[in-house]
């Protein structure tokens, strides 16, 4: 009975939210009479509450007259028991008719409480209930109400729920009231509501739960259905919840979205942690804000959509599900006397089948496991599996029909979430999953992406669960089929009979008709294939110029990429090559080494891609400049040539104190470099080694306080004079052989100082010490003459006479006043001069002192090294001096002018010895690192004069590159570019002056050799031009006289034509003429007149079609040389253009500018379009030449510079100062490997690029 009161009551506050006004009478029908009463409570209870929340004021006399069944006493009952709901009539505000009629139904369920809104006003007054501050009605029903409290003994939120009134409240349904409450404190989950505490309060009955504050499920999905892998992992966990339900003995009887509340995970970590024990109730590790609101065994939604209005979360992610509303669960070792068999209880949507027919016994897990698959479907779809617009026709699809496809539904739902939820939903409970537990193991399943383990239901397998659900019309209709197929049968035959007939007419004319068609569509079909290939062929035709225009930018694509990548390595090469140059001028050897070798090529290099030019050649023989490099093993303290210049020896020396290694002599080969013996004997360091003058014996003195003489035949040691002191630091022999003498001193400080002793050099006998010094003594040394001797005693040099043994003259190298810096400026080296009227000093202070022997008196200074000079000699012949550096270099000296005639680069460490051979020829020197250099004494590294006189108007190779003409004044000079000397001079006169009789001085401005060199060109600046016999000088033929000097003579590259540029004044304008003639019979082919001012220089192209020209008039004029005709004129210099020439394959025209333009420029020949600009020069450029290679171009200036540019970049590489103070002329020898260059004040310059003969490569360091 109390099912059915329930679910009357229920109805009734339904149609009263839906706006309706029903009469109580009308539901009192068909009510046993011992019912009667109690339904009547409540569905007056249900009205008061209602009218009064539409601000009516109702009256208990109007109903005790209008229910007069009912005693008046408890009409004033019913009024009385909405006191706690009147609390929060005025604390809580109603819901609304519309929010009201949104929560869910259920049949034949007991009373319940009316929902409030979950959007409270403030408290006029606080209620307190108990231990509990009530703060906001959270949902309320006829019997019952849920509050959010606060509970005052743990200071903790809680949800309250009770019954209204313990005098309307039955003993049947207090006892349900229990049972939930009993039920949900058996079970400790974290997906299942926590029960605090169970109580009453007076006669008030409650029990309190755990409070969060997130929403329903069912509130959730009214946004919108959930993501697939979203619902499953919620379903997957309340499974789990409910299988734990299942093991504990219960079954929820409920479930469904309204009852599933999702508290954020944050919140429930933080209640899992605070939550403290229960009375009555076992400890639990969830929390939920809410559950059930009936005061019996009714189920009822928690705090949901329905009647929460904060916004929802989009995602579910972030919540844990937790199980709420215990009310209708069913307990395995509990008192099922309260529910009565036939009663349905539950939501008709989300029940089961054996729920909804009433079959209470038969209602199990399986009754929650149905539920948990349409919970899952909702989630999917977004409705329930089953819905009506009453709860009589949900229940009747819950029996009879199956559940719409969820594909239906949404096509995007995955097959395997379709195919758990239908089998959840099996009416029959044996082809339900057996165990929550497998239900959420298929769905962990699928979120790991492995296949579940259920099949989906096939059409056959549904069709025939229709008919046993409904035989009657299964067989009805079946025989409506059968009847149908009959007379189908029937009339199909005779209809056929008449067909056939009208089929074969029919065949015939649809035969004619199909060949007219099939001739039309072969027709239509051939016109279309012709478009079709027509269409293919156009097609096709694009596509191969869509192909070709995509290779071909392909092609420039990469043509500019290869463009842009050749630049830069050009760009680097010019900034390596200033480097190399910087780096040789500061004698860093080593580094140029490095640098060049970043450009040698590597074996099957393509010669295309190396980039050297002149430039590089240049710097590598200087590199190489030497005859020959050998190596020592150690440190080389001296070095000393045998008489006749077969043998060089060399003394070792460690420079580390500890351990004393054994010191060594090794003599050389002086022409190969290779070691010939190596004399062993002394214990420590070797500091010196001298030759006997007739080369027969060498003496060596060393750190083991011996000195040794040495059978140069044998390599024995023929005597061992042993010394007093510590150290032997120095030796000689006198000029004779028959003495030696030893310089040795002691590091003990009581003899500390220096004894000077003369032995006998064939008996080893001590004839006679000299005076000792007190000073330290470094060198000592015989005058030729044998009868002085000089010393270096720190910073003094001491002169002896060994007559009397006493010291004659000792002056320092350094005058007092000369330095103001306050350092220490020793003596390192002395020499005698051959005639030993002079005595040479090497210095720290980076010089050399030239001294008169005779007085001491200073009378010259050597500058020139940037370091301290180490060792100096004089060559044999007296005439120079050779010093040594840690500068890295060997320089040359000429001793009657003070000037450096030569620097040696080479060595990449401080040069430590030096040795010259009896002859003067060659040069020995040893750096530090141990590496030995033989030179040519007349070695010239860079800038080689070659022996002409100071100055050179015009410069040319003949082709072969073997003989160089020098034009200066009247004279030509034959020159050997090899040797630089004179191989013969041409003298050209002039005419006889009628006035004095004498010849005239004609000087020549420009000469050229003709092709095959046998002839030279002369240009002269009287306006004649002649062509002499290179070999004798004689006049082969002389052109006509031109007015004005002839400044530029070339030959045609054939040799058969001569061009002239000449300057004759007209009507006192200076005019510029060019003219071609005849190089056989002297006859003028052509007079081309264009240029308005002087014409400086002619150039004819390799193939001898054009004719350039370059003018003080500022432009380039090209001719055609058949017709004399003017092709185009180069304009771009701001002042006078001095020199023009083509490039070697004729395509580029190169043009010096003159005064106020400085600049080069490079013209592209055909189009006469400017290609590049290069500056650098300071003044005026006289003249440029190309490399015959076409890489390079050379330019000479007044400013006293010779460069050497890039021709494809216009990058300066090379730039050569002097010694030519105003150049005037420049041109490459024929292999591109020699660069000449002559002007004004300064002889004529050679710049050397070739080969040099060498046996073994100087190593970068």
């Amino acid at each position: 009975m109390a099912r059915l009161i329930d679910a009357r009551c229920d109805a009734f506050e339904q149609a009263l939210t839906n706006g309706q006004s029903p009469a109580i009478e009308t539901f009192l029908t068909d009510v046993p009479p011992e019912s009667r009463q109690a339904l009547l409570i409540g569905l007056l209870g249900l009205e008061i509450d209602f009218r009064v929340a539409q601000g009516k004021q109702p009256d208990a006399a109007d109903y005790a007259m209008r229910f007069p069944e009912l005693p008046a006493e408890q009409v004033a009952a019913v009024f009385e028991s909405q006191r706690v709901c009147q609390v929060n009539k005025t604390a809580f505000p109603r819901q609304s008719p519309e929010e009201s009629a949104s929560r869910t139904s259920t049949i034949l369920g007991p009373d319940s409480c009316e929902e409030g809104e979950n959007t409270a006003a403030p408290l006029t007054r606080v209620p307190y209930f108990g231990d509990y501050v009530l703060l906001r009605e959270i949902a309320r029903g006829g019997m019952g109400v849920v509050y959010e409290a606060r509970q005052k003994s743990l200071n903790r939120p809680v949800a309250l729920k009770m019954i209204l009134s313990e005098q309307i409240a039955t003993s049947e349904q207090v006892a349900r009231f229990r049972r939930e409450a009993e039920a949900a404190a058996q079970l400790d989950h974290p997906g299942i509501v926590p029960i605090y505490e169970i109580g009453t309060v007076g006669d008030q009955h409650y029990f309190a739960m755990a409070y969060v504050s997130g929403p329903s499920l069912s509130a959730r999905l009214r946004a919108r259905p959930l993501e697939p892998r979203e619902a499953a992992a919620l379903v997957r966990d309340v499974a789990l919840a409910v299988q734990y339900a299942h093991e504990h003995g219960v079954v929820h009887r409920d479930l469904k979205p309204s009852n599933i509340l999702l508290a954020p995970r944050a919140e429930g970590q933080r209640d899992l942690i605070a939550q403290a024990p229960r009375t009555g109730a076992s400890s639990r590790d969830t929390t939920t804000r809410y559950a059930s609101t009936h005061t019996t065994a009714k189920s009822a939604t928690g705090f949901s959509p329905e009647n929460h209005a904060a916004p929802v979360e989009d995602s579910v992610s972030q919540f844990t599900p937790r199980v709420s509303d215990f009310g209708l669960a069913k307990v395995s070792n509990a008192d099922h006397s309260l529910t009565e068999s036939g009663q349905i209880l539950g939501t008709p949507s989300y029940m089961p089948p054996e729920q909804a027919a009433g079959l209470t016994n038969e209602v199990g897990p399986a009754a929650d496991i149905y539920s948990l698959g349409a919970v899952l479907y909702a989630c999917l779809t977004g409705r329930p599996p089953f819905q009506s617009a009453s709860a009589i026709d949900t229940v009747r699809q819950v029996l009879e029909r199956d559940p719409v496809s969820l594909h239906d539904l949404n096509a995007a739902i995955p097959l395997d979430l379709e195919t758990i939820s239908l089998k959840c939903l099996e009416k029959s409970i044996p082809r339900r999953y057996a165990t929550a537990k497998e239900v959420a193991d298929e769905l962990q399943h699928y979120l790991a992406g492995h296949p579940i383990l259920a099949r989906p239901v096939s059409r056959l397998e549904r069709g025939q669960r229709w008919c046993r659900r409904n035989p009657v019309a299964a067989g009805l209709s079946a025989a409506v089929v059968l009847s149908l197929l009959l007379g189908t049968v029937v009339s199909s035959y005779f209809a056929w009979k008449e067909s056939k007939r009208a089929i074969t007419e029919a065949s015939a004319r649809r035969e004619e008709s199909r060949q007219r068609q099939e001739a039309v569509r072969q027709r239509v079909e051939a016109e279309r294939q012709t478009s079709i290939a027509r269409f293919l062929a156009n097609a096709n035709r694009d596509l191969a110029d869509q192909e070709a225009a995509a290779r071909e930018q392909a092609d420039l694509n990469a043509a500019t990429a290869q463009q842009q990548t050749q630049l830069a390595q050009r760009h680097l090469y010019a900034a390596h090559m200033n480097l190399a140059q910087a780096a040789w001028e500061a004698s860093r050897v080593g580094e140029v080494a490095r640098l060049l070798n970043l450009y040698r090529p590597a074996p099957g290099q393509i010669a295309a891609d190396d980039l050297r030019g002149f430039e590089w050649y240049y710097w590598d023989r200087c590199c190489h400049s030497d005859l020959l490099t050998f190596q020592a093993p150690r440190l080389v303290q001296t070095m000393a040539y045998s008489r006749d210049g077969q043998w060089l020896a060399s003394s070792s020396f460690n420079l580390n104190l500890v351990p004393v290694e054994p010191g060594e002599v090794k003599i050389w080969h002086a022409a190969t470099g290779r070691e010939f013996r190596t004399l062993k004997g002394h214990t420590n360091g070797v500091t010196h080694v001298e030759f006997s003058p007739d080369g027969q014996r060498l003496a060596s003195a060393s750190l083991d306080a011996t000195a040794k003489i040495w059978d140069m035949t044998t390599g024995q040691c023929l005597l061992t004079i042993q010394e007093d002191f510590a150290r032997v630091n120095c030796l000689a022999y006198s000029s004779d052989g028959r003495r030696i003498i030893t310089g040795s001193s002691s590091l003990i400080p009581s003899t500390l100082g220096t004894e000077l002793k003369i032995w006998d050099a064939e008996s080893g006998e001590k004839l006679r010490t000299l005076e000792r010094s007190p000073r330290p003594l470094q060198r000592v040394i015989f005058s030729p003459d044998d009868q002085r001797l000089a010393s270096i005693a720190v910073d003094k040099i001491e002169l002896w006479d060994l007559s009397t043994g006493k010291v004659v003259e000792s002056w320092k190298h350094i005058a007092p006043g000369e330095t103001n810096d306050g350092l220490f400026r020793g003596v390192i080296d002395i020499a005698f001069s051959p005639d030993g009227q002079q005595l040479a000093s090497a210095s720290q202070d980076q010089t050399i002192k030239l001294w008169s022997n005779s007085t001491g008196q200073e009378l010259m200074t050597f500058r020139g090294h940037m370091g301290v000079v180490l060792q100096v000699l004089f060559t044999p012949d007296g005439q120079r001096l050779v010093s040594s550096s840690n500068d890295q270099t060997v320089r040359i000296w000429d001793v009657s002018t003070g000037l450096e005639r030569s620097i040696l680069k080479g060595h990449t460490d401080s040069v430590v010895a030096v040795a010259i051979n009896s002859e003067g020829t060659r040069l020995a020197s040893a750096d530090s690192s141990g590496a030995i250099k033989q030179w040519d004494v007349e070695t010239q590294q860079s800038a080689r004069p070659l022996e002409t006189p100071d100055s050179a108007s015009s410069v040319a190779f003949r082709a072969d590159g073997q003989m160089l003409a020098i034009a200066f004044g009247q004279k030509i000079h034959l020159c050997d570019p090899h040797t630089g000397r004179i191989v013969r001079t041409l003298e050209i006169r002039g005419p006889i002056s009628p006035i004095t009789g004498k010849y005239k001085f004609v000087p020549i401005n420009d000469v050229a050799f003709s092709p095959n060199g046998l002839r030279l060109a002369a240009a002269f600046d009287d306006g004649t031009s002649k062509l002499l016999d290179a070999t004798t000088g004689a006049d082969i033929l002389s052109l006509p006289p031109q007015a004005g000097g002839v400044s530029s003579v070339a030959f045609s590259g054939d040799g058969q034509r001569v061009a002239t540029g000449t300057s004759p004044m007209i009507l006192g304008n200076t005019l510029g003429e060019v003219k071609v003639w005849d190089a056989n019979s002297g006859e003028m082919l052509l007079d081309m007149k264009g240029h308005t001012h002087r014409v400086h220089s002619v150039a004819f192209n390799p193939d001898g079609q054009w004719l350039a020209s370059a003018s003080s008039d500022r432009t380039i004029c090209l001719w055609n040389t058949a017709t004399g005709q003017l092709l185009r004129t180069l304009s771009g210099h701001v002042g006078a253009v001095n020199r023009v020439v083509f490039s070697p394959d004729g395509k580029q025209l190169a043009s010096a500018g003159g005064a106020h333009d400085h600049t080069l420029k490079l013209w592209d020949a055909t189009t006469g379009q400017e290609r590049l600009t290069m500056r650098g020069h300071g003044r005026s450029v006289e003249c440029l030449s190309f490399s015959p290679d076409g890489k390079r171009i050379a330019s000479a200036s007044i400013d006293g510079t010779v460069k050497v540019w890039d021709s494809a970049t216009g990058l300066e590489l090379l730039a050569f100062q002097g010694p030519v103070k105003m150049f005037r002329c420049v041109t490459f020898s024929p292999d591109s490997k020699r660069l000449v260059a002559g002007g004004i004040y300064g002889s004529t310059i050679l710049w050397d690029g070739t080969v040099p003969k060498q046996n073994s490569p100087i190593e970068s360091r």
